[in-house]
């Protein structure tokens, strides 16, 4: 297979620690991946995809949930209806 993801590459740009049974089944399950997107890039460009076919149209209604009071009550620290976190980066100087 020509596009064979670098395995601790990725795992380590995502700051991942795998096992080697890990490595090999997820550089088994990229692949696949892979294959399949590389199918359907395939499969896009040889046929027009009509968006109305897959869902004939229709479409559920949007309707806004409010679920904040329980997120605040939850939270350790809020202000003015935000929740507050830990500054995690200084601003550089300039």
């Amino acid at each position: 297979m020509s596009n064979v993801p670098d395995i601790k590459y990725l795992a380590r740009l995502a700051r991942l620690e795998l096992t080697e049974d890990e490595e090999r089944r997820l550089q088994r399950e990229l692949c696949e991946f892979v294959e399949l997107a590389s199918a359907l890039d395939d499969f896009c460009e040889s046929e027009e995809i009509d968006c109305d076919v897959c869902c004939d149209g229709r479409l559920r209604e949007d309707i806004a949930i409010d679920r904040t009071d329980g997120l605040l009550a939850l939270s350790p620290s809020v202000s003015e209806g935000y929740v507050t976190v830990p500054l995690t980066v200084k601003e550089a100087a300039r």
